[in-house]
């Protein structure tokens, strides 16, 4: 575990059933080597490691000779947890590093057009991004003003994307 995740996101990475990721995790709560970031949640629920939990990954890479990689950064997990926990949320957010609009988006994405819409409307509401809207030209040969909407990331979403990035 190079960063915290949800019981989901831990199971792709092993391979095993989600039952078994569960059962580990309460364990791991429960002798004081994992902990949840964001507790107010109960779909996409992020865990981390504690100090505890980060000493014996410590211990674990050294005696194996492995490189020791955990990275727990300083954002807002209930945040993160809004856009994790969607798999279409999370193609989405991706593709946005700078204001794009509708169409660009679902190109980059793959996303049926229904599901980037619903995407976009859902982050506007949140406050996850903004849509600007403003004039240009189009046109091949002759010129045609027609108002274009990009969406863009607002906050610390943009900071939040870059940890998506990462594995």
């Amino acid at each position: 575990m190079t960063k915290p995740k949800t019981p989901s996101e831990i199971r792709q990475e092993l391979g095993t059933e989600n039952t078994h990721v569960n059962v580990t995790l309460k364990q791991f709560i429960q002798h004081g080597i994992a902990r949840i970031l964001n507790e107010k949640e109960k779909i996409g629920r992020l865990y981390g490691l504690t100090e505890e939990g980060q000493k014996k990954l410590r211990d674990f890479c050294t005696e194996k000779k492995i490189e020791y990689v955990y990275c727990e950064p300083a954002i807002n997990w209930q945040k993160y947890s809004l856009i994790v926990r969607g798999r279409n949320r999370k193609k989405v957010i991706k593709v946005m590093d700078e204001p794009k609009t509708f169409r660009e988006i679902r190109k980059e994405t793959g996303l049926p057009a229904k599901r980037v819409c619903d995407v976009l409307m859902w982050f506007c509401e949140k406050g996850i991004a903004k849509s600007t809207e403003k004039e240009e030209l189009t046109g091949r040969g002759w010129k045609k003003k027609v108002r274009v909407k990009r969406y863009e990331l607002v906050g610390d979403f943009n900071e939040i994307r870059e940890q998506l990035l990462k594995k």
